[in-house]
């Protein structure tokens, strides 16, 4: 127990509310305030002497170790910030409360599915597109892309420039290999597990993996049917002594994995936890890390709220943790809000489908989550413990985290509105301010397109949007009240994920296209630096890549300027069953002068596909979908 613990601690001993401002004036009126207490039919009489020579000793010694402590907070530790009235977020006062809430919400669903039953509704079922290193020694090592540098995401592959931690192919393990050029092989499997009272292992799904300061961070989840419900756990195992790898220290907290994020030693873990029954509330797990078993915890109404007229019964669940003492954590939950997350180093944003009111005009529950004329927008500072600052909604859904973008306070955001026959109606550009209002937009642009990928860099915005061919437009964002389309070029084919390259240029990755098929890997260039033109452009038939997907997938090596892209190739469709050839590689490429330069197509002689690559120093790894070696090339 730290210090202020302990102060706190001793006024709850006592019988006393400790002062919010820990100062010796407080404490000073706290405790000659204080009146005898009643307890068990015994008088309890408080020494406000004692308290106060004990309070007034321990904050003397808070001071000591660490200065003013109503100007300086410990680092590691979260404010205990009580939660304000937001406009657009209901909050709880009890339990009861909570439950009927979500009654509300399957009362109405059960109603919508009876119309689709009696053919008053819709099916409609869309393609969705899943989106799904810290420095050891001298080693200069990348794996994930990432969208903001110090902002670290989960992904099935990381490095910490000595070893490569992968996920199985089962999902239900991690695989360390040795990261010794052609000599890489696999050293160590680490099994996430836990046991239910009847001693059997929980069945468990690996969501994610980070490197941590000489630790190995895996997200997974597990489902046991005694506790009829899942729980998502960051493990931190020890791997600083490969031979010796210790689980160290685990969070658990109810739901399915949804995202997450490590900023400095913080993990901030989300879920979407469904209702199946008046029981299934958010809740957290109490562990230590050789326990057999789990206590849950089950979250304050204080804690949890709800979004105005929310979409469906299930709660995103938000943990702030400790990665350096992992029981040091704050839990908040919402209800009807999880559909997709944006964060930055300051806010986390929470995306999800509009509310009841809009049920009507759609029918079919599942197709109203996909196609939900509005999306909900929660900002949540992480300046201390998670607090929840804003809400709001705007017109039509947005395509992934890359759509979103803050700068200056404000929240840029790009969405595709929906016909409610499921067709692309238009696209439009939000400008929020700090509290979400808007204040500036640009409206109804690439009527019958959607958005593919959207990139912002300083003050301009660039969406890709498609339907029989890639136009980027370019929106300056300088005045943030008045923004507007400076240009736009056309493509065949289309960019699923911008890369800057420079100020001037910007890399397109994405689908080669015949016809109404996608049937390859595509690479464009395109010059931004006036009116946007197309400088280079390249297709890989019947090439496909996890990055044309994935934004993670992609490699970038800043020192050489070198973009590495995996594939998998086949002769044929590439989506065909039946590939006359097919074999994995990766495409190593520099962007110069507006053009694609010094391409090399390298094939791997061992994986029949490459999803994932990392480099160390001068080395590429890269990694199969399946449990295989890693393959690797030196630069050239």
């Amino acid at each position: 127990m730290n210090n202020l613990d302990f102060i706190k601690a001793k006024f709850e001993d006592s019988g006393i509310s400790a002062p919010e401002d820990l100062n010796k004036e407080n404490i000073l009126e706290k405790v000659n305030n204080v009146k005898p207490k009643k307890k068990s039919g015994k008088r309890i009489y408080i020494s406000v002497a004692a308290c106060i020579a004990v309070l007034i000793a321990a904050l003397v010694s808070v001071n000591v170790i660490y200065g003013n402590f109503t100007a300086r907070v410990k680092p590691d530790n979260f404010a205990n910030i009580t939660q304000k009235e937001v406009s657009g977020i209901k909050s709880f006062s009890s339990r009861k409360q909570i439950v009927s809430e979500v009654a509300k919400i399957k009362k109405m669903k059960n109603e919508l599915e009876k119309m689709d039953r009696d053919g008053n509704g819709f099916s409609y079922v869309s393609k969705k597109v899943s989106y799904s290193g810290n420095s050891s020694g001298n080693s200069d090592y990348k794996g994930t892309y990432l969208q903001y540098e110090n902002v670290d995401e989960e992904d099935t592959v990381k490095t910490d420039g000595k070893y490569i931690y992968k996920t199985a192919i089962s999902n239900e393990e991690v695989e360390v290999y040795s990261a010794q050029g052609k000599n890489s092989r696999l050293i160590k499997k680490i099994v996430p597990f836990r046991k239910n009272k009847k001693g059997e292992r929980f069945i468990n799904q690996i969501n994610g993996l980070y490197v941590y300061k000489g630790k190995l961070v895996v997200i997974c989840t597990f489902y046991d049917e005694d506790m009829e419900y899942e729980l998502t756990a960051a493990e931190l195992y020890d791997v600083t002594d490969i031979d010796n790898v210790k689980l160290t220290d685990d969070f658990y907290q109810s739901g399915t994995d949804v995202s997450s994020r490590i900023i400095g030693s913080k993990l901030y873990l989300i879920t979407e936890q469904f209702s199946w029954d008046k029981n299934d509330l958010p809740k957290v797990i109490n562990t230590e890390s050789t326990a057999d078993e789990v206590k849950e915890k089950q979250l304050s109404a204080k804690d949890i709220f709800s979004i105005d007229k929310p979409a469906y019964e299930s709660f995103v669940v938000i943990s702030a943790i400790n990665l350096n003492n992992m029981k040091n954590s704050v839990t908040r939950a919402i209800l009807g809000c999880s559909d997709e997350v944006y964060c930055n180093e300051n806010n986390l944003y929470i995306l999800g489908a509009d509310g009841l009111s809009e049920y009507k005009n759609w029918g079919c529950y599942a197709a109203y989550r996909e196609l939900s004329k509005k999306t909900v927008i929660i900002k949540i500072s992480l300046k201390d413990a998670p607090i929840i600052t804003a809400c709001t909604r705007v017109k039509g859904k947005v395509n992934n985290q890359y759509s979103l973008d803050e700068k200056d306070g404000n929240l840029r955001i790009a969405t595709s509105s929906y016909k409610e026959n499921g067709d692309f109606k238009n696209n439009n550009l939000f400008v929020l301010d700090s509290n979400l209002n808007e204040i500036g937009r640009v409206a109804n642009f690439a009527k019958g397109e959607e958005i593919k990928a959207v990139r912002y860099v300083k003050n301009t915005a660039y969406v890709i949007t498609y339907k029989d061919t890639d136009p980027l437009f370019v929106i300056d964002l300088s005045n943030s009240n008045n923004p507007k389309i400076r240009g736009s070029v056309k493509i065949s084919g289309f960019s699923t994920m911008l890369v800057p390259v420079d100020e001037n240029t910007l890399l397109g990755i994405g689908y080669h296209t015949t016809g109404d098929e996608e049937d390859g890997l595509k690479l464009a260039v395109f010059d931004v630096s006036g009116k946007p033109k197309v400088t280079d452009k390249k297709s890989f038939k019947y090439y496909y890549s996890e990055a044309m997907d994935d934004p993670k997938a992609l490699l970038v090596n800043e020192k050489q300027g070198v973009y590495s892209v995996p594939y998998e190739h086949s002769d044929g469709y590439y989506f065909s069953i039946y590939p006359i050839e097919s074999y994995g590689g990766v495409l190593n490429f520099k962007v110069k002068d507006g053009k694609l330069v010094q391409l090399r197509d390298v094939r791997s002689k061992k994986l029949e596909e490459v999803y994932r690559c990392v480099y160390i120093d001068d080395t590429i790894y890269m990694l199969g979908l399946y449990d295989d070696d890693p393959d690797c090339v030196k630069y050239k």
